[in-house]
């Protein structure tokens, strides 16, 4: 047997089963892209009034933030990796966390 912080905690199987049934239904995934494609078009539009070297990325729920050393014309991998900040990344990543 293994011990673990909600093992075997009946509250915690029964609200496992009822996130499966809502996952079931499919409702909660095109809810959830919804919310991923409100985020990104809300940062885009903020990084694009602030005109920050930054650029959003993301598919469905998930998102990404990138802060770039300059300016990126078309925004692919390859050039959001190449000019990615990591020094403003990490700053950012520390603020977040703090609050």
């Amino acid at each position: 047997m293994r011990g673990g912080t909600y093992v075997g905690n009946p509250l915690v199987m029964r609200a496992g089963y009822e996130a499966t049934l809502l996952y079931e239904k499919g409702e909660f995934y095109s809810h959830i892209n919804e919310l991923g494609r409100r985020l990104r078009e809300g940062l885009q539009r903020a990084v694009d009034a602030s005109k920050a070297n930054a650029h959003v990325t993301g598919y469905g729920s998930m998102s990404k933030l990138h802060l770039l050393k300059k300016p990126v014309r078309k925004p692919n991998l390859k050039s959001l990796v190449t000019n990615a900040d990591h020094e403003r990344d990490m700053s950012y990543f520390r603020h977040l966390v703090q609050r």
